[in-house]
């Protein structure tokens, strides 16, 4: 690793760092200065926002992003004239939709239109993220991503503390839009830059190309409405289950636990995987294999540093917070800790089929997991409520994980599912 690269990944876990940082300030302040309800009422939120994400982007990336690698710079611009075009095209159609989780009275009307806004922002902000990081800006990336996710809520977090009347989710999701448009901004600015779109200003959508990235998307897309369904389902489930205050409780673990994800994403799967897609694309079996064992020890490193500190310091924390039913939950934290574990490494093997195009093994794992979870929880709600959900949440990663690590090692010795 040369003194440059070194540099840009320490620069890149530092702004994720950051991100981090910010968002564990505002979730303390969310906890501490919140009704639980309240809380679970912003995490029924977000997953909403995360989840309607999705038939937005029909996950595209995955074609276009292999696409975008491959492409001299010169034929940059149409590609992604192309994208634009197609997502414009599901917004008509989509946005509509989503006003249901209003009529239903899942979340109230009066947040309605800063809903749709940050569904729209986040949803370009994720696609630009995404083709930055195939098309190794990482460093660039990770920026939008502290404006997107972490400066508003440095700036938010003391207005919250000293101001009492700001502590309202209609502020929050203000602040949250006014960073993800700044973000946007910023994405679009560089991707106009390195794709020479001004001198290609007027140019023609290929439906033709976009078709044939719908059909080498609509699997993918299909298995990621079944894998972000149970993260969505999930917390719905567990207010049913458990009522809107220790809703709050889980929403704030799930937050903790997802948090080193999100490290990981940034200080090393977004890092490996373009790299692994180069030796996919040059049959560089023994780079493959190198980058896929370094991920594997990295992962292994940062979990075991993860569950030390949770050991450590996890009893005190939820004791400080001063609210008892994140004290008298910790059970349910500790299973969180040990589902996002193995989520961490089902990440592993996910990316070495990816990298190598084996989508059919990726959707069936994340298809098959839909059923395995509502059966799990049906099964386990019979004896313990509490635990059902994050219970079955190890079930159905675990079975992720095996299924992904058998389809990686017959892939890998050239053999078909």
């Amino acid at each position: 690793m040369g003194n440059a690269e070194f540099i840009s990944r320490l620069l890149n876990v530092g702004l994720r760092g950051g991100t981090l940082v910010s968002k564990f300030l505002l979730i303390i302040m969310l906890a501490k200065y919140l009704q639980p309800s309240s809380l679970g009422m912003y995490g029924l939120l977000v997953v909403s926002i995360a989840y309607s994400m999705y038939p937005l982007g029909f996950e595209f990336y995955t074609f276009s992003s292999r696409e975008l690698v491959r492409a001299d710079i010169k034929d940059r611009a149409q590609k992604l004239k192309n994208q634009v075009s197609m997502h414009a095209v599901l917004y008509i159609f989509v946005l509509p939709s989503l006003l249901l989780v209003f009529y239903f009275e899942f979340i109230p009307w009066r947040l309605a239109p800063l809903f749709l806004i940050l569904v729209v922002l986040e949803h370009l902000n994720q696609e630009a993220m995404r083709l930055l990081i195939a098309l190794q800006y990482q460093l660039v990336s990770s920026v939008a991503l502290f404006l997107r996710q972490g400066l508003w809520a440095l700036v938010l977090v003391p207005l919250m503390y000293f101001y009492p009347s700001i502590r309202e989710l209609e502020y929050l999701l203000t602040a949250w839009a006014v960073g993800s448009f700044f973000a946007l901004c910023l994405s679009t600015y560089i991707l106009v830059k390195i794709s020479a779109i001004k001198n290609n200003a007027i140019m023609k959508t290929e439906w033709r190309w976009v078709l044939k990235g719908i059909k080498i998307a609509l699997p993918l897309f299909a298995a990621s409405l079944s894998v972000n369904f149970i993260t969505t389902a999930d917390r719905y489930w567990f207010a049913i289950l458990q009522g809107d205050t220790i809703l709050g409780a889980y929403v704030f673990y799930m937050a903790l636990v997802t948090a080193m994800i999100t490290f990981m994403d940034a200080g090393i799967f977004s890092f490996i995987y373009p790299r692994l897609l180069v030796c996919s694309a040059k049959n560089d079996g023994e780079g493959f294999s190198k980058l896929i064992k370094g991920m594997f020890i990295q992962v292994s490193l940062v979990s075991a540093f993860f569950v030390l500190f949770i050991a450590f310091f996890a009893d005190w924390f939820f004791t400080l917070l001063g609210e008892a039913v994140y004290s008298e939950n910790i059970g349910v934290f500790y299973v969180l800790v040990f589902m996002v574990i193995i989520q961490a490494f089902g990440y592993i093997p996910h990316y070495g089929l990816y990298a190598q195009s084996c989508d059919k093994q990726i959707v069936v794992s994340s298809i098959v997991s839909v059923p395995l979870f509502i059966v799990s929880v049906l099964i386990l709600s019979q004896y313990n409520v509490r635990y059902a959900i994050p219970v079955a949440l190890c079930f159905v990663y675990a079975f992720v994980l095996i299924y992904k690590l058998y389809a990686y090692y017959l892939v890998s010795k050239r053999v078909v599912l």
